[in-house]
């Protein structure tokens, strides 16, 4: 039977690879598009927002090809992706295609597609030519690198500012964010604040008063990621518990009852381990 993941593994047309990662990754071509922009112009915040796009459809890629393959992309204990290669599993591949994000804007698919099409497109490309046994994605015969017009000085910014950030680990936001699957809107409600707010949040960090927060709910979705399918974790954090009052991970959250919830979570898995 072909399922979604098999589809971002084995479709040959850029038209049906653009359905693929948009049904494997809903709105990042989007953000990746308007990111794209300002951070070409050498503007710090854009290329924040651009890389951290580029890094979260790396992960729904190799999510969604571990789905499919999960004998070719394997997932460790500690939810971190490798490739399998016939020496081993190697994270060398995975790394390699995270550094990928400083040159994808100048690639013959942005030429052929639009930015933020054409970096999604080259992203898939080069993860499926890392993976050995799947078939590569092919560029068109038409397809060739595209003119660049912009300002010299700004571009060389961008390509040092796109180092800097890969250089930089997820901040606890982010990795909050991704994992549970929110939008800067479920993200502010968990804290109490505007979406104006955590959208800056996620640029600059969050104010000291809530950085003790922030670490802790990371924490809860870094234990939920080593223990959980990547796909199964936004439901289970919506969905109301009898352990938790009849309550959500995230309503118990956002009541500021979070250091509660990560000795629960710890707890349970910890008897699940032992029972």
């Amino acid at each position: 039977m072909t399922t979604l993941t098999m589809t971002v593994l084995d479709v040959r047309e850029p038209t049906a690879a653009v359905t693929a990662i948009d049904a494997a990754a809903p709105g990042l071509r989007r953000r990746l598009g308007a990111a794209l922009g300002p951070a070409l112009r050498g503007r710090p915040a854009g290329v924040r927002r651009y890389v951290r796009a580029h890094r979260e459809l790396t992960e729904r890629l190799l999510a969604a090809m571990h789905e499919a393959r999960p004998d070719l992309v394997v997932r460790d204990d500690a939810g971190e992706y490798c490739v399998a290669h016939a020496g081993g599993c190697s994270r060398a591949s995975i790394e390699l295609l995270r550094t990928f994000a400083a040159d994808a804007p100048f690639s013959p698919w942005v030429q052929l597609m639009g930015p933020g099409t054409g970096v999604a497109l080259d992203l898939l490309a080069r993860a499926r030519a890392l993976v050995p046994g799947v078939e590569p994605l092919l560029l068109p015969a038409e397809a060739a690198f595209p003119r660049i017009d912009d300002d010299p000085d700004a571009l060389l910014r961008f390509t040092r500012l796109v180092a800097q950030e890969l250089q930089a680990e997820q901040s606890d936001l982010e990795r909050a964010r991704d994992v549970f699957g929110l939008s800067v809107t479920e993200l502010a409600g968990l804290f109490g604040v505007t979406r104006q707010a955590a959208s800056l949040w996620l640029i600059d960090g969050p104010p000291a008063a809530r950085r003790a927060k922030a670490a802790t709910v990371a924490a809860i979705a870094d234990v939920l990621a080593r223990r959980l399918k990547p796909a199964r974790i936004p439901g289970i954090a919506r969905r109301p518990a009898t352990e938790y009052g009849g309550k959500t991970m995230l309503e118990l959250i956002a009541a500021d009852r979070h250091d509660w919830l990560i000795d629960s979570v710890r707890r349970s898995f910890d008897y699940a381990a032992t029972a």
